[in-house]
């Protein structure tokens, strides 16, 4: 058996040398330390392991289990570290000072385990702070982790049964916060906050889809970091709902409201993924929705045929329009690219253009470029009116200029009086 060196992982967890911690202590009491490879994992990566939803609550997790760590055993720092690890997740606390909160969570675990030799006072010294601080503190954590130890005792003799159910309570909390940190976050003036937000909920409750979208949309620098953001989004809905749900709702999925964090997500994915130039993956995800929900709430059908136009397919853009037959400024201008695409110049073509214009004017002056493309998006349109024109340009001038014949007689038939 070998002696722990000098320069070794000191095993009592703080992270620093055996000869910067422990080493003297050791040598005056005559303990001998066997190799790291008989000890413990350092407390810092055993602290790694858990979910934080700041790292603050981790930094404070390290120092509260190095200053621990020569009064009490390691089982006890890690049963203590828990503990706070749950209390952070459930009650998100704001801190400025790190040392007010270790010394009441240091008090409240040794008065959890009868330790009544830990005074306020002793810790007050210990960690510089005053000990009206940590009786204000102490308070509300022991009113969190007071039930959660108590519920771990029991757990310990439980049925696996109560086990279950213990852990589902704690879940369900951690939920309870995600969702409101998702309310928060909305209410956010700024795109570095709402993300911050967004990832503490993540941290929380892995099958938020919402908190996933809110990182697709403030977070990513990219449209692929957006997709993937969405992405993960739309596998944690699929996580949450379960199998058996898809397959029971199918048909009327957005009828169950739980269903719509996950329909959303789902949703930007597929635009996320027809802006990064993946046409077919975006139709793949567009048939899935509109199979689950034929109604078709979201609008999934427009994306859906302007993705077909990106690879030409007039096939299926036909079929698309005929099975919802609508007359919007959409599906009525898209006519016009479908029935070029599949025959050219036809007598039928004036006809679609007449009704087109009809029902919005403004639509043809941006195509042809006699009025420039807005550069931002309207907030709302109307139907036939301006806004409208100018959000279906923005999402449509380029395959209109994929079709310069088609172009020049859309100028043409202008010029004769549509």
């Amino acid at each position: 058996m070998k002696k722990i060196g000098r320069n070794d992982a000191c095993p009592c967890g703080s992270g620093k040398k055996y000869k910067l911690c422990c080493l003297d202590k050791d040598q005056a009491n005559k303990v001998t330390r066997i190799t790291p490879s008989q000890v413990e994992e350092p407390l810092s990566a055993w602290t790694d392991k858990l979910p934080w939803s700041q790292e603050q609550y981790r930094d404070i997790a390290l120092q509260l289990g190095q200053t621990m760590s020569d009064r009490y055993t390691r089982q006890e720092i890690e049963e203590t570290v828990t503990l706070w690890n749950a209390y952070t997740a459930i009650q998100q606390p704001t801190v400025r000072k790190p040392g007010t909160y270790c010394a009441a969570m240091e008090y409240c675990y040794a008065q959890l385990q009868g330790k009544s030799e830990v005074t306020k006072s002793q810790l007050a010294e210990l960690y510089d702070v005053a000990e009206s601080t940590i009786t204000k503190n102490a308070k509300a954590l022991m009113e969190v982790v007071e039930p959660m130890h108590r519920e771990r005792a029991v757990q310990a003799s439980a049925s696996p049964a109560a086990v279950a159910a213990a852990d589902h309570r704690v879940s369900a909390k951690r939920k309870e916060v995600a969702a409101e940190l998702i309310k928060q976050a909305w209410n956010q003036t700024t795109a570095r906050k709402k993300a911050q937000l967004a990832a503490q909920a993540v941290d929380l409750d892995p099958n938020n889809p919402e908190a996933y979208a809110l990182l697709a949309e403030n977070a990513a620098k990219t449209v692929e970091e957006a997709a993937e953001f969405y992405k993960q989004g739309m596998l944690a809905g699929e996580r949450e709902l379960g199998k058996a749900f898809f397959e029971e709702h199918k048909g009327v999925f957005w009828l169950a409201h739980e269903t719509r964090p996950y329909m959303r997500a789902k949703q930007g994915y597929a635009e996320a993924l027809r802006l990064a130039g993946r046409a077919n993956e975006a139709i793949t995800q567009c048939a899935q929705m509109l199979e689950l929900n034929p109604n078709d709430n979201q609008g999934i059908r427009y994306l859906l045929l302007t993705c077909y136009l990106d690879i030409q397919d007039w096939k299926r853009a036909s079929k698309l329009i005929e099975a919802y037959d609508e007359s919007g400024t959409s599906f009525n201008y898209n006519r016009l690219l479908v029935e070029f695409g599949q025959k050219g110049i036809t007598s039928k073509l004036s006809s679609l253009l007449k009704e087109a214009h009809r029902q919005n004017p403004h639509v043809s002056g941006y195509l042809t470029g006699s009025k420039p493309v807005p550069s931002e998006t309207p907030d709302a349109t109307g139907f036939g009116d301006e806004r409208e024109a100018a959000f279906y340009a923005q999402s449509h001038f380029e395959l209109w200029q994929r079709q310069p014949k088609l172009l020049r007689w859309l100028e043409e038939e202008l010029r004769h009086g549509q």
